[in-house]
């Protein structure tokens, strides 16, 4: 089973509640790399894609689960935090209309993770530069 039924009607609550149990893993994890832990890493990856799928999250920020393979866990800890945040701000609303609001804090989260990994970011940075997220220097 893919683990998240279509019948069941999505809760903020319940997804705040798996961001917290990601974020309490990713404190406490001594792996360099998320993808050192590949269960937990996929997990996060889907929970953010069903953010995104739902738009319970600002347009900017779709992509964001492709960071978290190439990112420690110290910074996927910082990101699901900023985007927990979000959700706590910006209740989502069952008309799946999606928001673009995006906080300051995000945005600069967002910058400092893809500027200390641009070896490993590399051509993902540019899903981030078109929102104005981060600033590509030609």
């Amino acid at each position: 089973s893919s683990g998240i039924n279509a019948e069941w009607p999505l809760r903020p609550g319940i997804i705040r509640a798996m961001l917290t149990a990601f974020i309490a893993f990713w404190s406490n994890s001594w792996a360099k790399k998320c993808s050192e832990q590949p269960d937990s890493c996929t997990q996060t990856v889907k929970v953010l894609d069903l953010l995104s799928k739902e738009s319970w999250v600002p347009l900017p920020l779709h992509n964001i689960s492709q960071l978290i393979p190439i990112i420690a866990p110290f910074e996927a800890r910082l990101l699901l935090l900023e985007v927990w945040h979000h959700l706590r701000l910006h209740q989502p609303h069952v008309s799946g209309f999606p928001t673009n609001r995006c906080q300051a804090t995000l945005k600069k989260t967002i910058l400092t993770i893809v500027q200390n990994n641009i070896e490993n970011v590399g051509v993902t940075a540019f899903l981030f530069s078109r929102w104005n997220l981060i600033e590509v220097v030609e």
